[in-house]
């Protein structure tokens, strides 16, 4: 009966899901946290954040070493439906892991715009511990500026200081490797 529960929740049908339910008694909490991760790494429906909340499920859950957010977990599949569910759903996009990463740096990570693009305009803090080094690196190593002039032009302070101490315009001076890119880097930096 697990089983059928299971295919009701991934389907997204909530009337059956709630009547196998009533039908075999309570399913474990993990199952259904478990059953909810797998659902965000697919094609997350609002069905889904429906059922799991139901069945007492906080949706700011925490998963993985490293303790990311569904959203977080959404953004490092790049998935943008799951995304677009999770933000209507009032999760926090600016929410961290025990990295201090937050979705918008998974999605630079994955490099996958449309995601980084929803988190930005649903209110990502461009100015998070990690996401301009994050950006600056992306365009640095691989000549990607999309996701450096993404968080550029949504206020990302190029004076500010990364993780390493150093302010983001020395770091870029001063990097030794690279050097491809910098002076793109740089002349995005100082607009």
């Amino acid at each position: 009966r697990k089983d059928r529960i299971r295919i009701a929740f991934d389907s997204g049908d909530v009337n059956q899901f709630n009547a196998l339910l009533a039908e075999v008694g309570e399913v474990a909490k993990s199952d259904i946290q478990d059953w909810l991760k797998d659902a965000v790494k697919g094609n997350l429906l609002p069905a889904h954040l429906e059922m799991a909340k139901a069945q007492g499920i906080d949706l700011n859950l925490r998963t993985g070493y490293s303790n990311k957010t569904l959203l977080m977990l959404a953004a490092d599949e790049s998935r943008e439906q799951s995304v677009k569910v999770l933000l209507e759903a009032k999760l926090d996009p600016n929410a961290e892991d025990d990295e201090n990463r937050t979705a918008l740096d998974y999605a630079i990570e994955e490099k996958c715009v449309p995601v980084a693009a929803l988190l930005i305009k649903a209110g990502s803090n461009v100015n998070g511990k990690r996401t301009l080094k994050n950006a600056m690196g992306v365009a640095m190593e691989e000549g990607n500026f999309q996701f450096l002039k993404m968080v550029l032009e949504a206020g990302a302070d190029p004076n500010a200081t990364l993780p390493t101490g150093q302010p983001a315009l020395v770091e870029v001076v001063g990097a030794d490797r690279y050097t491809k890119h910098r002076l793109e880097v740089l002349s995005l930096m100082l607009k």
